[in-house]
């Protein structure tokens, strides 16, 4: 990240970014992973573009010629926010942790409504 000018950038920060897309726990980023974090996850169409779909040569495919430099900004624009989101996750946390009536199990069961796991409507509701 610092190569490419994400100031104050510590490993364990690196870490954090990754584990948050690394869905097989593998500690490291691969392509679909990466997708997860720089293009939106309700467009699936876009998402199966660009895991699937058919590739013109262009820079974001020819590894001999170099990504634009306003291609490269948004992506360190991206990661920066991750990595301020990171940062700011983790505090929360902690002060949730701290927090005298917090309870995992009573949090966990005011979000599913009652159910053993969590949906997306039982989230999407919680949060509105």
């Amino acid at each position: 990240m610092s190569e490419y000018y994400v100031k104050n950038t510590t490993v364990e920060e690196c870490q954090e970014v990754i584990a948050e897309f690394d869905s097989n726990q593998d500690r490291s980023m691969a392509y679909d992973e990466f997708l997860n974090m720089i293009l939106p996850a309700t467009n699936p169409s876009l998402r199966n573009y660009c895991l699937y779909g058919y590739r013109v040569p262009s820079h974001y495919n020819d590894k001999s010629r170099p990504l634009s430099v306003s291609i490269t900004s948004l992506v360190i624009r991206i990661l920066e926010a991750e990595k301020k989101l990171c940062g700011r996750r983790m505090e929360s946390r902690m002060e949730l942790f701290k927090h005298v009536d917090h309870a995992k199990l009573k949090s966990f069961n005011l979000i599913s409504r009652g159910q053993t796991y969590i949906s997306m409507a039982d989230l999407i509701y919680f949060l509105e």
